[in-house]
């Protein structure tokens, strides 16, 4: 899907995108996810200001607190390091973020005043590009819509589920 068509999307249908962060979770299925073991890189568009970027090294310290320590925004650690490409763009008040897995990239409502509220519905994203699905039977930073809630305890073990238990850091 185009970035038009998702912004319109996302203006038209507020409600809908609210509650559905990953373009395929209907399907059961999200098309593309990372290891959350492996190295994994957040680049900032080019046009993100500093509080935008701010927000994205905020995301990452907070799955950094609950042990995902492969998250980076700097330098490249390794050749082939995959990255997750972080678009601001302005959108409807109702729309927080995207997480579009047919093309492994984040979007994220230019419009949130409010720093953490940013930062929240990053770190909420990339929940989704580990393979995390929305939860609502406990607090999460997967809960639809959230805006408060960082990753915690409970998501650090659906990552572990997931993805099993990764090897210490060199």
């Amino acid at each position: 899907m185009s970035l038009s068509k998702l912004l319109a999307l996302a203006l038209l249908l507020p409600v809908v995108t609210l509650t559905s962060c990953s373009s395929s979770e209907r399907s059961g299925v999200i098309a593309m996810t990372y290891d959350v073991c492996a190295p994994l890189r957040l680049v900032p568009a080019d046009d993100a200001s500093p509080e935008e970027v701010g927000a994205i090294d905020e995301a990452i310290e907070m799955w950094r607190s609950m042990g995902v320590t492969t998250l980076t925004r700097g330098p490249t650690l390794a050749d082939g390091m995959p990255e997750v490409p972080i678009r601001f763009q302005k959108a409807g008040t109702l729309f927080h973020g995207l997480y579009e897995d047919s093309i492994g990239v984040v979007f994220v409502n230019r419009s949130l005043g409010v720093p953490h509220e940013r930062a929240v519905t990053i770190a909420h994203e990339v929940g989704h590009a580990f393979g995390l699905y929305h939860v609502s039977g406990r607090v999460s930073v997967m809960n639809p819509g959230n805006l408060a809630i960082e990753p915690n305890a409970g998501d650090q073990q659906a990552l572990a589920t997931t993805w099993g238990a990764c090897a210490p850091a060199l």
